[in-house]
């Protein structure tokens, strides 16, 4: 039963025997003998396609760069010929040229000035300064000062050393309202932290009808200042000096005295002022001794002694006098200062020795 059944063809038939396989060499050959091959002419028209293409392609490139390369020759042509054009043409060449020229001019302009000048924006910031003004606050370069708020840079205290507000800064004004704006003496501060008195003038920087800002400039004037204080105290001495005082030019005519002058001679200022000093002579005098003082004055630019001269009353009166020339810097004789001072007493004191000296003190004779 068992024998009938393998006899069958079952499920539990034996395995058919395995096929030989190729060697590897042979499959390939095998592999490579059944790849259809191309036709000639479908090669052919396939190659073409691709070599139109190609050939199109770099076509195309070569006429984009053609045109940029015209479109660069156009150009270096017309600067050339714009070059050549005003080369030919001086007027034109500066006509190009004007627009740097003057701006370096201008900067040379600036900074070639002896005035401080420095401009602002609306918000009162730095926009541009000049070397006069570094000089003046004590900065190396402008960079130090450019993009700055000026009023805390040079402005922000006052000579007591109380804080100068910046709302109450005058040349604010000139940024906010467009106002000009002069100020005799304002104090300024320089980088080290020393102050010194100056003049500023404020102006409005304007575009037709646009405010753009402010430019400042201003001057040291500390030698001004302690001038106009030195001719004040001499105007104090002056007024109170107890010795008379006169001021004559040159020719001379008398430009000034003091009220110890008016109080020796009686003669006002207003009554003296424009006339000759000859007006106190007494008479007393010979013109060789006026001749005397006018040749020790040339010589020495001093003269002092003893004068006779006459109030406005018609009294006579002995008084010391010492003159003095005061000349330029070329040695010109420009004023003439008087001092006088009354000697009457001391006259009479020196009259009544010499008559005791001669005279018997209890009978008064010789």
């Amino acid at each position: 039963m068992i024998r009938d059944t393998l006899n069958a063809g079952s499920a539990f038939a034996p395995p058919a025997p395995a096929r030989p396989r190729r060697p590897l060499r042979n499959l390939r050959g095998s592999c490579h003998a059944r790849r259809p091959r191309l036709q000639p002419k479908r090669c052919q028209s396939r190659n073409a396609r691709v070599s139109t293409i190609l050939t199109a392609g770099l076509a195309v490139l070569l006429a984009l760069a053609a045109l940029r390369l015209a479109r660069v020759q156009r150009r270096l042509n017309a600067v050339r010929r714009r070059d050549a054009h005003c080369a030919g043409n001086p007027a034109r060449e500066r006509s190009r040229r004007a627009p740097q020229q003057n701006h370096d001019r201008l900067g040379l302009l600036m900074d070639s000035t002896a005035l401080a000048i420095y401009g602002l924006d609306l918000d009162g910031r730095c926009t541009m300064v000049n070397r006069a003004c570094l000089q003046a606050l004590g900065y190396d370069s402008a960079d130090q000062l450019l993009g700055r708020d000026m009023h805390e840079a040079m402005h922000h205290t006052r000579p007591n050393g109380q804080p100068y507000p910046p709302e109450e800064c005058p040349f604010r004004d000139t940024v906010r309202g467009r106002a000009r704006v002069h100020a005799a003496e304002e104090i300024a501060w320089r980088r080290d932290g020393t102050s010194f008195p100056a003049e500023f003038w404020s102006y409005p920087i304007m575009d037709g009808e646009t405010h753009l800002g402010a430019v400042v400039s201003f001057v040291d004037i500390s030698e001004r200042v302690a001038a106009e204080r030195g001719l004040q105290q001499a105007r104090i001495v002056f007024e109170h000096s107890r010795e008379a005082i006169m001021v004559t030019d040159a020719e001379p005519r008398i430009t000034t005295v003091n009220p110890a002058f008016t109080e020796l001679t009686g003669f006002s200022r207003a009554e003296t002022i424009g006339r000759s000093p000859s007006l106190l002579s007494s008479g007393r005098h010979p013109p060789e001794f006026f001749d005397g003082v006018r040749s020790t004055l040339a010589e020495k630019v001093f003269w002092s002694g003893e004068i006779w001269n006459r109030r406005k009353d018609g009294a006579v009166l002995p008084q010391r006098i010492s003159v003095s020339a005061v000349t330029d810097n070329q040695g010109k004789v420009v004023t003439y200062v008087t001092l006088m001072t009354d000697i009457t007493g001391a006259k009479r004191a020196q009259a009544h020795m010499e008559h005791l000296a001669l005279h018997d003190p209890l009978t008064d004779l010789p």
